[in-house]
């Protein structure tokens, strides 16, 4: 993985399968626009070009790393510029260790840009997007800050409120979560509303909370994606689980109505939930 030194701003790559990695922190964000978060090429080249032009984004970037080294930390990890997304092999690895690489994190700062006082913490589009799922359940230490950088609280402290926000029960959110595929129906009902910029997303953004591994393929599509969604999870646990977290659903299996429910209702939405997006293409998808 790719890590930014907080002081001097620099990239390193460390092994983190090899336990190569130092202490970090690691950013949780939603993305303004493509043009305007600095990218792996600006920091990588140095682009101070780049930081001027995009300010915003490079003013989230100092944010981050002041607040880790207030943690005692040096270095940090932002999906926007710790991602070489021209390498196809590199994203993918990137897509099925992201669960990983937050949950391992010393911890999340979760930077909620459009949130300037705890009365709009519920309305923070943060909660509305889908790679923040697991954003959000993956760390052991996560901790809101608001458009200035002050903190807002823990996800433990925040429990009851942001369990009424996503419908996740309070219990998932007092410790980091436990990757299983026995999961598939809780993460369906909490997954169900949420937005992502490249649709085979809605499938991707579930596979460390799931604890499965599969090749991501951008422009299959929607189907194609929950289809081998689907499929993975049958050949990880040998059944389409009908328990989620060991609770029964009326005996019901997450099966065809259940998947079939759930497709049709991305797709019906589909048109307005990418209609706000803007058109230009997202490499490799993770807009956020």
């Amino acid at each position: 993985m790719w890590l930014l030194n907080a002081s001097s701003l620099k990239l390193e790559y460390f092994a983190f399968d090899d336990g190569e990695a130092p202490p970090y922190g690691i950013l949780s964000h939603t993305w303004a626009h493509p043009s305007t978060e600095l990218t792996f090429e600006d920091l990588h080249s140095r682009g101070h070009a780049a930081f001027s032009k995009k300010k915003e984004s490079y003013q989230k970037l100092i944010g981050c790393c002041s607040v880790a080294q207030k943690h005692g930390l040096q270095w940090v990890w932002l999906d926007n510029c710790c991602i070489d997304k021209s390498d196809h092999a590199q994203l993918s690895y990137a897509v099925s260790s992201i669960f990983q690489w937050y949950q391992r994190a010393e911890i999340c700062i979760t930077y909620l840009s459009d949130v300037h006082a705890m009365k709009d913490f519920h309305r923070a589009r943060w909660f509305t997007r889908g790679w923040t799922l697991q954003e959000l359940l993956a760390p052991t230490r996560l901790v809101f800050f608001n458009r200035h950088w002050e903190p807002l609280g823990t996800r433990q402290a925040l429990a009851s409120l942001i369990s009424h926000i996503t419908t996740i029960h309070p219990e998932y959110l007092m410790r980091s979560w436990s990757p299983s595929t026995n999961s598939l129906r809780l993460l369906y009902d909490a997954v169900l509303t949420r937005q992502t910029t490249k649709p085979e997303d809605q499938a991707y953004c579930l596979l460390g909370l799931l604890g499965i591994y599969m090749e991501v393929d951008y422009g299959e599509g929607l189907n194609s994606a929950f289809e081998r969604l689907y499929a993975t999870v049958e050949q990880y646990s040998g059944r389409i689980p009908s328990t989620a977290d060991g609770h029964e659903y009326s005996g019901l299996s997450f099966t065809t109505a259940q998947y079939g429910d759930f497709v049709r209702y991305k797709n019906d939405h589909a048109a307005e939930e990418y209609e706000d997006e803007d058109d230009e293409e997202v490499e490799g998808g993770r807009r956020r």
